[in-house]
């Protein structure tokens, strides 16, 4: 047998296990999802309604995700990069509970949509033999983005414009991951 046709081999049974993961776990894959798209537009209607709450408002969105995610993450046994997300989701959300200043909460948005985007394009390469996994990588890669803008803009933004940029995040990762659940052949739900 040549090394291409192990390779092939290997790299179709990796397919179908990455699938079935997700197709026994699509109920979960699906709350997760749901949530997440939630919190996203949660986050992008609150922060103009709260004003100085922001950092508890954001904060409690963060730690609530995170958890789920967490708990979703352990359940599937497969995916510690989301366990590393679900970590930063927390500590981050832990960090913006306490009531800091503007340019504490700029830069630690930014530091939260730059490691959420490093980890989702690491999760998507991991789920690159998975149906649409490249929502993963687009999601990750708007999320460095936005972290971006937060660094070369910084204490200039408002806390709307921080709502609304970890709320794009957050929403498009719900996306993603309601993309990868929906492309398994899974028919259950939970």
């Amino acid at each position: 047998m040549s090394s291409m046709t192990i390779g092939a081999t290997l790299l179709s049974d990796l397919h179908q296990r990455v699938e079935e993961k997700i197709a026994e776990y699509k109920g979960w894959y699906l709350l997760q999802s749901l949530t997440f798209v939630c919190a996203g537009i949660l986050a992008m209607v609150l922060p103009s309604a709260t004003g100085l709450e922001f950092g508890s408002v954001m904060g409690s969105l963060l730690i609530v995700t995170g958890v789920l995610k967490a708990f979703v993450s352990f359940k599937s046994h497969i995916h510690w990069w989301s366990m590393l997300s679900a970590a930063v989701c927390i500590a981050v959300g832990s960090l913006l509970v306490w009531p800091p200043n503007l340019i504490t909460i700029s830069f630690l948005v930014a530091v939260f949509l730059l490691a959420e985007g490093l980890i989702e394009i690491c999760l998507a390469f991991e789920y690159e033999s998975a149906p649409k996994w490249g929502w993963l990588l687009l999601s990750g890669v708007i999320s460095i983005l936005l972290s971006l803008v937060l660094f070369i803009g910084g204490p200039a933004m408002t806390l709307t414009v921080l709502g609304v940029m970890i709320g794009v995040s957050m929403l498009l990762y719900g996306a993603s991951l309601l993309a990868l659940s929906a492309s398994t052949h899974a028919l259950e739900i939970l």
